[in-house]
């Protein structure tokens, strides 16, 4: 047989047309729905070694296995038209899978759930990566997809099976995409990147006209975050004095140590400690620093350090930054418009640039309200 495909839609249409008739029990949906579907597929319907009737499976059954000549290629579950499907596909998949079948499907002649029983590292649930709808989906496009995953010639030659295998993988990446975002969206609000602070900063100064403060923004986006959001641990925050190094800012998300609602207090580089009173001290101290030891390389090192829009974190020209800042005597500017992570990026981009790790800066800090 071949599969003529206006007489595949005519049949879909009837069985809408007539969906009652059909409804009556479970051998009525196989019989009015289920094996003229199937032989509008291609398939020998009146032939058992090709559309074999209670397939035996170990100590159970299943309605309808379409074979691949003495091989089994696809399970069919068939309840009756209207009977909930929920609750019968464990038993389908666990025959399936037990026999390696590839291809199940489990009906009541109007929907079609299509399955990969044999995918790895899956639930049940998550092997079907397909639904046909009689009732829900245009007849045209139910006929292509009968077609496309169940069609004879396309399950023989393997087609379907492809087709099926690169559909489920699109569904485990858009889910994997789904769980990901709420999670990156909070580290990013509970760590603001800089370039998310610049963004906004700059969609407030377009609003009213004057630049914000990037502190104010970072801490602005991480209340907002604590607002909407419960954090997955507790953030770390005594009453005393802590000292971090740039490059340790998050170990886990349990024991969190941030630079934001933090006061600066001191800097330590290679044992001495410089007292600070501002996170832009700890920039401004550090890039002096190294200038003193490479005057002559400084510029050449720093001044292609530019933020991904092509800002320049350091240069002679002042009035080419926001809030420029002197580095010693040297006539090099730094950018201090920044926000408290902000300037921990700066200060780990130096350490990175003049050869140096993170644990040879440490900082102390303290929580603002002390």
């Amino acid at each position: 047989m071949t599969c003529d495909s206006q007489d595949l839609i005519s049949l879909i249409r009837s069985i809408l047309k007539n969906r009652g008739a059909y409804a009556v029990n479970e051998e009525a949906t196989k019989q009015g729905v289920v094996l003229p579907l199937v032989a509008r597929l291609g398939w020998d319907r009146d032939n058992i070694l090709e559309v074999a009737p209670e397939y035996a499976v170990g100590r159970g059954r299943v309605d309808y296995c379409l074979k691949r000549g003495d091989d089994p290629a696809v399970f069919l579950e068939v309840k009756r038209l209207d009977q909930p499907l929920d609750g019968h596909e464990e038993q389908l998949l666990r025959y399936a899978f037990e026999r390696g079948i590839t291809l199940a499907a489990l009906t009541d002649g109007v929907r079609w759930w299509l399955y990969l029983p044999t995918q790895p590292n899956s639930s049940w649930a998550q092997r079907r990566f397909f639904t046909i709808n009689l009732e829900e989906q245009e007849p045209e496009d139910v006929a292509a997809h009968f077609r496309k995953y169940l069609g004879k010639q396309e399950v023989l030659s393997g087609s379907a099976l492809r087709t099926a295998q690169e559909v489920h993988a699109s569904h485990a990446k858009k889910r994997a995409i789904q769980e990901a975002i709420p999670t990156a969206w909070r580290e990013l609000c509970e760590q603001p990147d800089p370039q998310l602070v610049e963004l906004l900063s700059e969609k407030v100064e377009g609003r009213c006209g004057y630049k914000p403060d990037p502190e104010g923004i970072e801490e602005y986006i991480v209340g907002r975050q604590k607002l909407q959001v419960p954090l997955a641990g507790p953030t770390r925050g005594r009453s005393q004095g802590e000292t971090v190094s740039p490059g340790k800012v998050a170990d886990n998300r349990h024991d969190r140590v941030v630079w934001t609602h933090r006061k600066a207090v001191s800097f330590t580089f290679l044992g001495a400690q410089h007292q600070v009173s501002r996170f832009k001290d700890i920039l401004l101290g550090l890039a002096t620093l190294f200038y003193e030891k490479n005057p002559d390389l400084f510029f050449a090192r720093v001044g292609p350090l530019k933020s991904n829009r092509g800002k320049s974190y350091y240069t002679r020209n002042r009035d080419s930054l926001q809030d420029p800042w002197e580095i010693g005597r040297s006539g090099i500017w730094a950018e201090t418009c920044l926000s408290a992570e902000g300037i921990r990026e700066r200060c780990h981009e130096l350490l990175e640039t003049f050869g140096h790790g993170a644990d040879d800066l440490h900082v102390e800090l303290r929580p603002k309200s002390t």
